[in-house]
């Protein structure tokens, strides 16, 4: 292989990573802000319930 085609394989290479690390980040941070919102949805379950069914 020419020392061209060498650096272009390394630089999509390190395009490649990069992108995977943004990737790992973005499903990082989805994972938190779906558990948020799984909290988020049992609190009003849980505050629904109480106003639909109050106390006798």
């Amino acid at each position: 292989m020419e020392k061209g085609q060498l650096e272009a394989i390394d630089l999509i290479i390190n395009v490649l990573r990069d992108h995977e690390k943004s990737l790992d980040n973005l499903l990082d941070r989805l994972d938190t802000l779906t558990e948020a919102l799984s909290t988020i949805l049992a609190r009003i379950e849980y505050y629904y319930e109480k106003i639909e069914t109050p106390a006798q």
